[in-house]
């Protein structure tokens, strides 16, 4: 059937792409690249990566928390969970995993906060798992708050 809105939608999204192609090979990145003060060099970043092990691994977090806010207050805190999923992370050959932080805990004690990151790099340590931080991810539900949280709702990610 004949559909003149997605005619034309499809028509814009060739124009863009032939657009894009076209411009493509005309641009030259390594010429508007600036030089950022202590950025590396692309030879010494792939020297670096050379120096490392494969990078695998997943995003983490306990099975026991629905969202960063569990995973960190202090109350439900879990390094007995944390130590057994990282230990079943490295059986699998996992060796980085990447962690968000929840800047409303931060707010509450940043004291504590860095305490059980602490906690949680030497079991992740043990593991032989390095770990990357995703800084103040504040995204998790429409009016993240501490306390207690939300039971997860089965069938949705993040729920």
């Amino acid at each position: 059937m004949y559909n003149k809105s997605n005619l034309s939608f499809k028509a814009l999204i060739l124009v863009i792409l032939g657009s894009v192609l076209w411009l493509a090979p005309q641009i030259s990145l390594a010429q508007n690249v600036r030089t950022v003060q202590g950025r590396w060099s692309a030879h010494k970043a792939n020297r670096w990566y050379k120096n490392h092990p494969w990078i695998i691994g997943c995003n983490y977090i306990p099975r026991t928390a629905i969202n960063p806010i569990a995973m960190w207050q202090q109350a439900t805190f879990d390094p007995k969970t944390i130590d057994q999923e990282l230990g079943w992370a490295q059986g699998i050959g996992f060796n980085t995993i990447r962690v968000f932080l929840n800047y409303l805990v931060w707010v509450r004690s940043p004291e504590g906060y860095k305490k059980r990151i602490n906690k949680f790099l030497q079991i992740a340590h043990k593991h032989h798992i390095k770990v990357m931080f995703v800084l103040w991810d504040d995204v998790w539900g429409k009016n993240p708050d501490l306390g207690p949280q939300p039971k997860p709702v089965p069938g949705i990610h993040n729920s």
